[in-house]
């Protein structure tokens, strides 16, 4: 497991930041709201939810918005957002790394964990439970002899390791508290 950097940053005009850094592969997230949401994405009954994946240079390509899709879809269970109706949470989250989080397993979970920490770190709304994510990777190595046939799982794969890896991934779970009660 490479070293792992937490880094509760404190960028201007937003409500909650952090990085998180598995190695160099490294995510910066920030969150702002409940803020003002524009008249055609609002919602009566609940919060509108807004992800924006960046890449480390020039402007989000079909891979950061297909990435923005799925951070939103693991991130809103653990989101109450009917306590601030007619508003916008915005999380926008930058990748510090040259790879895309859907080329690098890697920078998804620093994408997921450092989404995750900015959204405590913002605690203007209620949260259920937090997301925490890891990359997985699979190696099977095949011999003449069967008993000499391997295999094993790898925990946060390097660039070299996922070469050699025959399937990787991202893994996420949500934690959260028995009690049906928000966290603050």
């Amino acid at each position: 497991l490479r070293p792992i950097d937490i880094v509760f940053e404190s960028l201007d005009r937003v409500d909650g930041s952090a990085s998180f850094a598995f190695g160099p592969t490294k995510a910066l997230a920030s969150v702002s709201g409940p803020i003002q949401v524009r008249l055609p994405a609002e919602q009566p009954s609940k919060a509108t939810f807004e992800v924006l994946a960046r890449p480390l240079s020039g402007i989000s390509d079909t891979d950061a918005k297909s990435f923005s899709t799925v951070l939103r879809t693991l991130l809103v269970p653990c989101l109450v957002l009917t306590q601030n109706p007619r508003t916008l949470i915005q999380l926008v989250v930058q990748s510090l790394t040259s790879t895309t989080p859907n080329q690098d397993p890697s920078l998804a979970a620093a994408f997921i964990n450092a989404s995750s920490l900015a959204l405590l770190q913002a605690s203007a709304f209620p949260m259920l439970g937090v997301v925490c994510a890891a990359a997985v990777g699979h190696i099977k190595r095949h011999h003449s002899e069967p008993e000499l046939n391997s295999e094993r799982f790898l925990l946060d794969p390097n660039a070299q390791e996922i070469r050699e890896c025959d399937a990787v991934g991202c893994v996420a779970v949500m934690f959260r508290s028995r009690n049906t009660s928000s966290l603050r």
